[in-house]
């Protein structure tokens, strides 16, 4: 199943940093990797870790490509555990034989082909591998049976803080998560032993953010924030700076207005077929297992909400865990026709049915992947390379934009232009950027700023104009 995923994922790689897909992050993760630093909040140093691991094997192409496989297997990795989840879950309900297993692999591909998974499986971002996560945990949690044990239910908490470091939606989970085990184990799940227990496990996975303040106090050119004091490090993987975008001038109609954008575009990604087939599995569950659908629809609505009051830009890919859940209900309600069919004709597969679905999985497929086809797209490195080549020696760059922040940041990590300093607008008034701006060019006066420019003493002062496709370098008079 997740061979099957990846191998429709492998055609579409960016073949480096990406714009598309909405990979502006790319760059910067890339360079993250690259120079062994620490990336924009939270860190993400779960994924930070598996990246430097994976992008040292002997794969092929530069780091950033390498990272764009990293999410292609990340997703296919996702689409195989939901399917494994599906099948355990589907044995639960008394379902058994061909039609689960096809029901099964069906609802996987489908989630592997679901726009919002697979434009992310193409570049380096952390929501593909950040689902592997999600999906992990759903299939331990799912899994927990009545009268759980202790050592049960520590295994999915212990993959719950270690996919915080990858995906912080991950703790949109908890409270479903929590409302199962209860159901599983009883009122003693909340006894000081089993909380103590799972604290632990909790923090055993979250170790990883260990990883910020070393790294950190290693100075590496890719460092945001100040993670080696403990403000600085609360500050990091809290994500302060970006709580501004929690309904930032949004009234009551126009948050109505994103719920019902958030919940269309959750609809587009199952397909009508999909939504359909989710009710039905919906209605299952609730009919023989209301704690595992409790888990799911929580999931699924806090996942809704959270991108709905979020006003980041792009942000739509939030929603994935909730197209992940659909999938799974959708596969259920897949397994439970399968079976109702096979009754009426004797107990025989109901193969015009199953070669019905498998048709429209590959129409939907082939729809989609032009879409997000990322495969020659190159222009994230020929902008950031022309920027670059254009400075004269020394000069100051600033950059409003992401895009070609990240990605002159990331081709001056392979090497090119180093004497260039690239300067984020948007960070510039941050102390803790000043700070580092200080540290690495001491001739330079970060503190002198002003919407219009920067001083840089004896150096070239420049400022992009125009989006990042069609930006140009203008000189800046210095500020006096």
């Amino acid at each position: 199943m997740a061979a099957l995923a990846l191998a429709i994922y492998l055609p579409t790689l960016a073949p480096s940093i990406t714009w598309r897909n909405g990979g502006a992050d790319s760059g910067d993760l890339a360079t993250a990797v690259l120079t062994r630093g620490v990336p924009h909040p939270p860190g993400y140093p779960t994924y930070m870790l598996l990246a430097l691991l994976w992008t040292a094997l002997p794969l092929p192409g530069d780091v950033a490509h390498r990272l764009n496989l990293f999410s292609a297997c990340g997703a296919a990795v996702a689409a195989g555990l939901s399917a494994a989840t599906l099948v355990g879950l589907g044995r639960r309900l008394g379902l058994e034989g061909i039609g689960l297993g096809v029901a099964a692999l069906l609802a996987g591909l489908a989630l592997a082909a679901s726009p919002l998974l697979w434009s992310q499986a193409t570049i380096a971002e952390v929501y593909a591998s950040g689902l592997a996560a999600v999906s992990l945990f759903t299939l331990l949690v799912l899994r927990w049976e009545p009268g759980l044990r202790l050592r049960g239910a520590l295994p999915a908490v212990l993959v719950g803080g270690l996919g915080l470091g990858m995906l912080p939606q991950l703790g949109l989970a908890a409270p479903g998560a929590l409302g199962l085990l209860v159901a599983r184990a009883g009122w003693r799940a909340l006894s000081p032993r089993w909380l103590a227990a799972m604290l632990a496990a909790g923090l055993l996975g979250l170790c990883t953010f260990v990883y910020l303040p070393i790294r950190a106090a290693a100075q590496p050119t890719a460092l945001w924030g100040e993670p080696t004091t403990l403000a600085g490090f609360w500050e990091v993987v809290s994500a302060a700076w970006y709580k501004v975008y929690f309904f930032a001038n949004l009234d009551a109609l126009g948050w109505l207005a994103r719920l019902l954008a958030s919940l269309a575009s959750v609809a587009e990604n199952l397909t009508w077929p999909g939504l359909l087939l989710a009710v039905l599995g919906a209605t299952l569950l609730w009919r023989r297992d209301r704690a595992a659908l409790g888990y799911l629809l929580s999931l699924a609505v806090l996942t809704v909400l959270f991108r709905t009051s979020y006003l980041a830009e792009g942000n739509v890919v939030y929603l994935i865990p909730a197209v992940d859940v659909g999938m799974l209900l959708a596969g259920l309600g897949g397994a439970a026709l399968l079976a109702a069919a096979a009754g009426a004709v004797g107990g025989r597969p109901a193969v015009p049915l199953v070669v019905l679905l498998a048709a429209l999985l590959v129409w939907r497929t082939a729809s989609v992947a032009p879409t997000v086809d990322a495969s020659g797209d190159w222009t994230a490195v020929d902008v950031a390379g022309r920027l670059l080549r254009v400075m004269p020696a020394g000069a100051v760059l600033v950059s409003d934009y992401d895009e070609t922040t990240f990605a002159m940041w990331y081709l001056q990590a392979l090497g090119q232009r180093p004497d260039v300093v690239v300067v984020d607008a948007r960070l510039i008034f941050r102390d803790w950027y000043q700070r580092q701006l200080a540290r690495r060019y001491p001739d330079l006066d970060p503190a002198a700023v002003t919407p219009s420019g920067l001083t840089g003493l004896g150096r070239p002062v420049y400022r992009l104009v125009g989006g990042p496709e069609n930006a140009v370098p203008r000189p800046v008079v210095p500020v006096p």
